[in-house]
């Protein structure tokens, strides 16, 4: 006879994202855990971070808060969670991302999949907390549960010990969505294949032209993020925004973060993709524009992002002034003219490459 536990942890429990790191994006920290878990040595936050493009893609919202990163602003939209899904089989695994809609439908039998799981020493990751009062947010990581599932253990970001919550928190009977927004589980199963690294590094970077593409009524990334942003402040829009509903976070430092984050952060994914890929000799430039946006946010001789006031110093008095706003919206369109040249010198790449193969 089978007698389950009543309460179980994962044992290897620790932080899944340092921001003092740079580790700014969480999805990513927890596939790099979750890998981690299951022994992958290769799979860490810094991979992940560069396999979802998040730490190359200036993210910008045409209307409401989305996210921190790419990955979360292209699940903002109604029933696009495959994107997850494709991230994991990228790494030759089977997943699946399981709707919250669907969870709440059938509670009990979720939650015995979360322990079972948890039983075999692989965690679920979560993006939804129900009435969760610990008042956590974005990407997190089931690691545990008590009293036969009556209560979920879960971490989240930097946090040193997991937070417990009950089902009836976590997953309410009348809980209903607010948005558009992919909520859910990801439940990632077994190794399908071994993928070649260089394969996975190369065709990430050689796809981030299609990344940096996307835009649609709703949000836009890459160069155009920067021109979108920078056509916003431009415009006078902050001049109708008053001091009490001026959400500096929302409205501009989730994007200043982005860009810092990025400018450093994607570094040593392109090392690596070098290293795997040598014929990509073009890395090599794009690591320098990279540095050189770091530059421009925070050491371009008294005229970086910082110095002039839009960086994570912002005030809404800097974007309602007349004279000082130009001065953010042209770094900002220097910012563009970079990723504007990461597209180009891989574009170049591609055709030239596609031109060998022609010929031989």
């Amino acid at each position: 006879m089978n007698i389950k536990q009543s309460n179980n942890i994962l044992p290897n429990l620790h932080p899944i994202a340092r921001e003092e790191h740079g580790e700014n994006y969480w999805f990513n920290g927890c596939a790099g855990y979750l890998m981690e878990c299951l022994g992958e040595k290769d799979f860490d936050y810094w991979f992940f971070a560069g396999l979802t493009g998040d730490n190359f893609t200036q993210i910008y919202s045409k209307d409401y808060f989305r996210g921190n990163s790419a990955l979360d602003y292209l699940i903002s939209e109604k029933n696009k969670h495959e994107i997850v899904e494709l991230i994991f089989s990228n790494c030759g695994y089977a997943s699946t991302f399981v709707p919250l809609k669907q969870i709440l439908s059938n509670r009990e039998m979720y939650v015995q999949m979360v322990m079972s799981y948890i039983d075999k020493g692989v965690p679920v990751i979560l993006n939804d907390y129900g009435k969760n009062p610990h008042g956590r947010f974005s990407w997190g990581v089931l690691v545990g549960y008590a009293d036969f599932g009556k209560t979920l253990l879960y971490t989240g970001a930097d946090a040193s010990e997991p937070d417990s919550i009950s089902l009836e928190d976590l997953l309410p009977k009348n809980y209903a969505e607010e948005d558009e927004y992919c909520h859910g589980w990801v439940f990632v199963g077994e190794k399908l294949e071994e993928k070649e690294l260089a394969k996975i590094y190369r065709n990430r970077i050689l796809s981030l032209p299609d990344l940096f593409a996307i835009e649609n009524e709703k949000f836009v990334l890459g160069a155009n993020a920067f021109r979108t942003w920078a056509d916003k402040i431009d415009s006078g829009f902050f001049e109708q925004v008053q001091a009490v509903n001026f959400d500096n976070w929302a409205l501009h430092t989730v994007y200043v973060c982005c860009l810092a984050t990025n400018s450093g952060g994607c570094k040593g994914f392109l090392e690596q993709a070098l290293e795997l890929n040598p014929d990509m000799d073009f890395i090599g430039e794009i690591i320098d524009i990279y540095t050189e946006t770091g530059q421009y946010w925070n050491n371009d001789y008294g005229t970086d992002l910082e110095a002039i006031g839009g960086g994570f110093n912002i005030t809404l008095e800097a974007l309602q002034n007349k004279e000082n706003r130009p001065k953010i919206v042209s770094k900002l369109h220097d910012f563009a003219i970079c990723m504007d040249e990461v597209v180009s010198l891989i574009n170049k790449f591609k055709t030239a490459n596609q031109r060998r193969n022609y010929d031989i």
